[in-house]
């Protein structure tokens, strides 16, 4: 079965330009193999932030997906993913 997952809004994306690069992030997650690539508010709340949440397959790791996202975000760190549990 595939977890529905999303990027988390840390600490980490505080500096650039581009804070939380949503369209970078969309892009190397469906690069890595991630499937259903979306933009959801954070936990669907109107007056969150949005984030990338997408489906991981069982052929795809996600920690693929998560290295594919810091290099192509120029990050230090890994972004955190945690599994999406709001509608």
């Amino acid at each position: 079965m595939e977890k529905r997952m999303y990027i988390r809004w840390s600490s980490m994306w505080d500096t650039g330009p581009d804070y939380y690069p949503k369209h970078l992030i969309k892009a190397a997650v469906k690069e890595a193999g991630g499937k259903n690539v979306r933009l959801a508010r954070l936990y669907g709340w109107s007056n969150q932030p949005q984030v990338v949440t997408f489906d991981v397959p069982k052929s795809v790791s996600l920690d693929r997906i998560l290295d594919r996202v810091k290099f192509v975000c120029n990050k230090p760190w890994r972004p955190i993913a945690s599994e999406k549990d709001w509608r």
